[in-house]
């Protein structure tokens, strides 16, 4: 919608590929759904999600040399802008629409932005997979479900019901 409109209400003339943008742009939002699902593997609610994500993205956006550029920055601040993929889209996208430039000459800009992915998309797995798994989630619901009353019924008077670690529900026949 932006190029669209960048195109046909300002007549900004495209003059890079249009694929070697949309390679840039696929990779910019890959690396940026890794940061997204980190983020939110790592909160317990929405609310955590979108502090987290406005701590996040505020330094971001100021850190990506679009406001103001990188090199007037403070050095410190400057070895922060390495792990901003946003930097590495906004030059990359700047070279391709104004400059025309080609898929190898943004590759040193491409770099960063699939090791970002290839960092970030693993550890969201993990971190989704280890602490909101199926198993804790099963465990939640069945534990949730057995407090209301639902799973007591199905049990004689002389089985003992318990949660064993895995978060299964087990029952053992006590007999008398």
């Amino acid at each position: 919608i932006v190029l669209l409109l960048a195109v046909f209400w300002f007549h900004v003339k495209v003059i890079g590929n249009l694929i070697t943008l949309f390679i840039v742009m696929f990779t910019f939002l890959l690396s940026c759904v890794g940061l997204g699902l980190a983020i939110s593997a790592n909160s317990k609610n929405m609310q955590q999600v979108m502090v987290y994500n406005f701590v996040v993205l505020v330094p971001i956006i100021l850190l990506s040399g679009l406001a103001t550029p990188v090199r007037n920055m403070p050095q410190a601040l400057q070895y922060f802008t390495y792990i901003n993929p946003m930097l590495f889209a906004i030059d990359a996208v700047r070279r391709v629409y104004i400059e025309g430039a080609s898929l190898a000459a943004v590759s040193p800009d491409l770099l960063p932005m699939v090791v970002i992915t290839l960092v970030t998309m693993p550890f969201a797995a993990w971190m989704f997979r280890n602490k909101l798994g199926l198993k804790g989630m099963a465990r939640t619901f069945i534990k949730r479900q057995f407090l209301k009353g639902m799973f007591h019924k199905t049990f004689s008077d002389k089985e003992k019901v318990f949660f064993c670690r895995e978060g299964c529900l087990q029952a053992v026949y006590r007999g008398r």
